[in-house]
């Protein structure tokens, strides 16, 4: 048997790239030859585009008509090198309003370089090319497009956005889809402001400062005179008012492309950027006044609102579905499984992912269909009126991204469940997967930590950990003859498991549906008598069984067979393609696949070579793979056992992990080799 231990080992990645500690020297409209003529990034030659330089600088004016204002200035320039890239010439600039107030864009221009019998040919972006577009309440989208595109063509744009908003200071990203040689970003801040600084991301500054400094402001007044007044006149001054200042700085440089990984929350968590918070002002001959925003306040902020917690104290509107649902029910674990399953089988999620509702819950109870606040908040205002205690938990979804419980933010929070007491046990709960059975979480929300948001006292945290696997198990009895495998191959599916295929059969309209798919899939196979069992019984284990016969999978050579014994659900690529990593690999629950074969050899044939067993184990119980055959007269005996029971594995960990997957693929690639005797 062979048996591979797979230590982890610290592994310090060094770029061969040389950091300059000062940008490069880039004016609008100035391009060079050799800008126009690259054909691929150095940083990726597989990238389709590349951001050539990209600087942005924040300001806080002031003006006598408007007060303080926030001035955010951007110059960015993009090479294009084929047509994937031509989205890059697309941009939309977010612009946030509060009724008539709102951000205004300013200093729009554009050009498209393309080099053209060896000159440089520059096209204008023009007005027609601009419009204004209203997103939500309290957002609008000005896009424009840059015009002529091109395979190896350079587009370069700036734009200024003046703001009212100071607590709205624009946020910084340094990393993109494609390759980044240079992005830099400065923020001036007068002593009057207190801004947090959060960065994050697995790449370094090569600036990262952070310097004192002064400016002026000219602030115009009117004053009277007694004689001024008795004439109805006022004098118009200018004051000039010095002030200090705190100055940001950083840039990155030769930042790689935020490529798409498997197993992650969201791409975004791992992007480098900077996020400015407005922690609180200080004026002159006025007390500090802090905008630092706690949980505590969150909290009471959500049972204030009319879209939350007044929501959940109106029960007049479920009342008499409650009343119906739990007559005849004697214990809480009874009326709570009636009151959860009703919601969750009779109102549809239209997968929108909200915190508060958007409709009353009569009309959610009416329509039978609403977000998942409309859903997980009818199902808490439901459980009280029965006698149940239920409090909402707040949570961010793993697409929506990781929770900074050390910045408090209410728009952290995308999404709410419910939290019931029975019976002294904490039971999590959402109404909106007809799959998931009682207890049992999606794993959109299998994301760190959620926030009961209650006024009792006590611990406001609670783990969102899964409370199952995802567990496959496949028993395979089969017989060679003629050349092909066939016989009866039955499969369970457990936990997690079981949900992706619920999800699956109702995907395809129906388990036909599902057995199409599958013979989609493996069209060698030649399937009968397929049976799908416990399929409506939410919470049980979802079995198949079915007679195949395995086309194509035996292959001859002279008086030689050769068959692959893992024939049903087997790994045939590594999930993990990248050589290197730099953020966390983050499995939304542990994994946990049984194989078993029980081949039957014709007479005459005897085992010229079988695959080895093997052991590949990660330290710290992590996870382990497992390989074993054996022969009893005819008959071979293989089982694979394959577990990953830690959901989070950290940058430095990530060559061994990938170098497991590669192992089990290997493994299960290898081949029994039968020679003909007779």
């Amino acid at each position: 048997m062979r048996i591979y231990f797979l230590s982890f080992l610290l592994i310090l990645l060094h770029s061969s790239a040389s950091y300059a500690t000062e940008g490069p020297e880039i004016k609008f409209g100035k391009i060079s030859k050799g800008e126009l003529s690259m054909t691929h990034s150095a940083l990726d030659s597989s990238a389709s585009a590349t951001v050539l330089a990209d600087f942005g600088r924040t300001k806080i004016n002031y003006t006598s008509h408007g007060g303080f204002q926030l001035v955010f200035t951007r110059h960015r320039r993009i090479k294009i090198f084929n047509s994937n890239g031509y989205d890059w010439a697309d941009v939309a600039v977010p612009l946030y309003k509060n009724g008539s107030n709102r951000e205004m864009i300013s200093q729009i221009k554009g050009y498209t370089y393309n080099l053209v019998g060896g000159k440089t040919e520059k096209t204008k972006l023009k007005s027609e090319g601009k419009f204004l577009e209203e997103y939500d309440e309290n957002n609008q989208i000005y896009k424009f497009t840059l015009p002529n595109v091109k395979e190896g063509s350079v587009i370069e744009y700036s734009y200024q956005i003046t703001s009212d908003f100071i607590f709205n200071l624009q946020d910084w990203t340094f990393q993109s889809s494609i390759p980044t040689i240079w992005s830099e970003y400065e923020v001036e801040i007068p002593e009057y402001f207190l801004y947090k600084p959060l960065s994050q991301g697995y790449y370094p500054f090569v600036i990262n400062e952070q310097t004192k400094s002064s400016g002026t402001y000219h602030i115009d007044t009117r004053s009277q005179t007694p004689n001024d007044i008795s004439q109805g006149r006022s004098q118009a001054r200018r004051e000039q008012v010095s002030y200090a200042a705190t100055k940001y700085h950083w840039a990155a440089q030769n930042i790689p492309s935020l490529v798409e990984e498997p197993y992650v929350t969201t791409m975004n968590d791992y992007m480098l950027k900077v996020e400015m918070e407005l922690a609180g002002t200080r004026f002159p001959g006025e007390v500090y006044k802090n905008f630092t925003t706690t949980w505590e306040e969150i909290d009471e902020e959500l049972l204030e609102s009319t879209y939350f917690g007044d929501v959940i104290k109106k029960k007049g509107a479920v009342k008499s579905q409650v009343d119906a649902l739990i007559a005849g029910k004697n214990t809480l674990a009874e009326k709570t499984a009636a009151i959860y399953q009703y919601v969750q089988q009779h109102i549809r999620w239209n997968r929108s992912a909200r915190v508060s509702t958007s409709q009353t819950l009569r009309k959610t109870l009416d329509e039978k269909s609403g977000t998942s606040a409309d859903i997980n908040l009818l199902l808490i205002t439901m459980l009280r009126e029965a006698g149940i205690p239920t409090d909402p938990v707040v949570l961010s979804t793993r697409s929506h991204g990781l929770l900074r419980k050390s910045f408090p933010r209410l728009n952290q929070f995308n999404y709410v469940i419910a939290l019931a007491s029975v019976d002294n046990n904490q039971i999590l709960l959402d109404a909106t997967d007809n799959a998931c059975p009682i207890g049992v979480l999606p794993t959109r929300c299998l994301n760190q930590e959620g926030r009961i948001i209650s006024e009792e006292p006590g611990e406001k945290w609670v783990s969102l950990m899964p409370s199952q696997k995802a567990e496959g198990a496949t028993m395979a009895t089969l017989t060679l003859e003629n050349g092909e495998l066939s016989g009866s191959v039955s499969r369970s599916h457990t936990g997690y498991d079981a949900i992706r295929v619920r999800r699956r059969v109702s995907r395809e309209n129906g388990v036909d549906g599902y057995l199409t798919k599958l013979k989609e899939n493996n069209h060698s196979w030649n399937i009968q008598d397929y049976q799908m069992e416990s399929l409506e019984m939410i919470g049980k284990p979802v079995k198949e069984k079915y007679q195949v016969a395995f086309q194509e999978s035996v292959q001859e050579a002279g008086n030689l067979l050769y068959l692959t014994p893992i024939l049903v659900n087997h790994m045939e690529e590594n999930p993990f393609k990248s050589e290197q990593r730099a953020f966390p690999v983050d499995y939304p629950c542990p994994e946990k696949e049984f194989y078993m074969l029980n081949l039957t050899i014709p007479e005459g044939y005897q085992v010229d070579e079988m695959p080895e067993d093997m052991i590949i184990a990660l330290p710290e119980r992590a996870g382990q793979y497992r390989f074993t055959t054996k022969q009893v007269g005819n008959t071979i005996q293989v089982v694979s056992r394959y577990n990953i029971d830690r959901m989070r594995f950290y940058a430095q960990e990530y060559p061994q992990l990938r170098q497991f997957y590669n192992l089990i693929v290997a493994k299960q690639q290898e081949q029994i080799v039968l020679n003909k005797v007779n």
